[in-house]
């Protein structure tokens, strides 16, 4: 998910030179640049490599590189297409047992033979680190032989193959597991055209192209060097520079771009348009925010069009946001309104619910662009009587104490993950069995036994009208995706959701 895109405030020259140059692991000498080793310039560091085990959002970047999935997202649709699993069906009239044939002669990295053995102790350890729960309605596999898997489940679950296109379907080495234990995140090893060398915590992570790849004719790159460089105006000078050849530019202001088009001329530098939205996320498990009358009060209180304006600029992203997916997706509710900015009745409803002085509460933020978001908010809450306290933590940090209630509201992205279900799922559905919002839960148990668009889409729509009223979050305007690459980089391929993937990319 893309949690968050930025983070810190200004390196000093030498320190851009340090992180962003060309010294390093990697040969420089000939063409292609850098031994044929792609440099990608990523705004963030993983907290983890374990595809179970990731909150922040940073690992996507590395683990798409890394990992194969058992579907693929088509990049245009995001429908599923065949990955490590060659095809899949649900069985039986009550569609409870999905079956999945898999891809022969794969490896993984470090050797050992994937199959549906390996198949199944991957999602296993997914499911038993609880952090994602997304395979909740998996109750256990069944290998029914090397290439085939029975996924047995407790409910129909229609989004299972797009499911198995992210996260989930990321296949680890039981191998390398076993060997690393808790630490596994830190020595990851999948069946992806690409294998970690080495990590610098802070600096770089480093990967090289297995040799033994199922599709290696596919792959050009020696391998790919990561340069983390969190810093907005360190990854800019990087860009400018031409010390990276491909740079995901998510701590660079959207407004920034079209200053920088030309900084460069080898460089292309722009907006991509994407199904993902900023928003302001909420702890409803205490108070205020445990009120609906406060959470449709700070709705009512921030003036989404000026907010996306400033952030994003004027007509360059989908716009404003109140719903969680945008005008362009099928799964959007054409006749739902914005929210719109009514201080005063926002007041009112905080009077209602037992705040007639107005609240007092902290936002974090972790970069540049989600504190300028959230200062443009608090002047605009201020005056429906919620003080703001913007507190500057790292992403990680931000997230974990917005889910131990250490703080109640974070300012972040959130990433369109495999199905706008996901994605529902994710943020409203229930955790561990627990409802958290009444009608939520039985609307997506309607959406996952629908096998459909055209089933799904009346669902969504009341699922959408039925979120607009509970205000379980504070979703504010959809976001672009800045990129830079050189003009001798050919072979990438670009999402519906403006994800850039590199894995095939190669150097003219």
């Amino acid at each position: 998910m893309r949690f968050g895109r930025v983070l810190c405030l200004a390196l000093l020259a030498g320190v851009v030179a340090a992180a962003c140059g060309t010294g390093g692991s990697r040969s420089t000498n000939g063409p292609p640049p850098h031994g044929n080793v792609l440099y990608y310039a990523a705004p963030g560091e993983p907290d983890s490599l374990d595809p179970g085990a990731g909150i922040s959002g940073w690992d996507a970047y590395f683990s798409n590189s890394i990992y194969d999935t058992l579907t693929v997202s088509d990049p245009k649709t995001t429908d599923p297409k065949p990955g490590l699993a060659t095809s899949w069906s649900f069985l039986g009239p009550d569609k409870l047992t999905f079956r999945m044939h898999l891809r022969r002669g794969v490896k993984f990295q470090d050797g050992t033979p994937f199959n549906a053995e390996a198949v199944k102790i991957s999602l296993d350890h997914y499911r038993s680190l609880g952090v994602w729960f997304d395979l909740a309605p998996v109750v256990s596999e069944t290998v029914v032989d090397d290439y085939t898997i029975d996924l047995n489940l407790r409910q129909q679950y229609s989004v299972l193959p797009a499911i198995l296109s992210f996260r989930a379907g990321q296949i680890i080495s039981p191998t390398a597991l076993q060997k690393y234990g808790k630490d596994y995140g830190r020595h990851p090893v999948g069946t992806g055209p690409f294998m970690l060398k080495s990590w610098t915590p802070g600096s770089e992570i480093d990967l090289v192209r297995f040799p033994d790849y199922w599709n290696k004719s596919a792959i050009k790159l020696s391998g790919i060097t990561y340069k983390i460089i969190a810093d907005a105006t360190a990854m800019t000078n990087a860009v400018v520079a031409g010390q990276v050849d491909f740079a995901a530019m998510q701590n660079v202001p959207a407004t920034n771009i079209p200053s920088l088009r030309g900084s460069n001329p080898n460089m292309v530098i722009k907006n991509l348009p994407t199904l993902s939205l900023a928003i302001v996320t909420t702890n409803n498990n205490q108070p205020p925010f445990n009120d609906v009358r406060v959470r449709r009060a700070a709705n009512m209180a921030i003036d989404r069009v000026k907010l996306a304006n400033a952030m994003v600029g004027t007509g360059v992203s989908q716009g404003p946001a109140w719903e969680y997916v945008p005008p362009n997706y099928w799964a959007y509710t054409k006749d739902i309104p914005n929210y719109g900015y009514h201080p005063d009745q926002a007041r009112q409803l905080l009077a209602q619910a037992g705040y007639p002085n107005g609240i007092t509460v902290q936002i974090c933020t972790f970069s540049s662009d989600t504190t300028q978001a959230a200062t443009i908010e608090k002047q605009d809450m201020a005056k429906a009587g919620i003080n703001l306290q913007i507190v500057q933590e790292p992403v990680n940090s931000c997230v974990a104490k917005l889910q131990n209630g250490g703080i109640p509201m974070v300012q972040i992205g959130w990433y369109f993950l495999a199905s706008p279900f996901q994605g529902y799922q994710t943020m409203f559905g229930a955790l561990n069995g627990v409802p958290r919002y009444p009608g939520v839960d039985d609307l997506l148990a309607k959406i996952a036994s629908a096998y459909t668009q055209q089933e799904q889409k009346p669902l969504y729509d009341q699922l959408n009208r039925l979120l607009y009223q509970l205000a379980p979050s504070i979703p504010i305007y959809f976001l672009v995706q800045p990129v830079a690459y050189s003009k001798r980089l050919h072979g990438l391929v670009t999402t519906v959701n403006g994800d850039v993937r590199v894995q095939h990319a190669y150097f003219q």
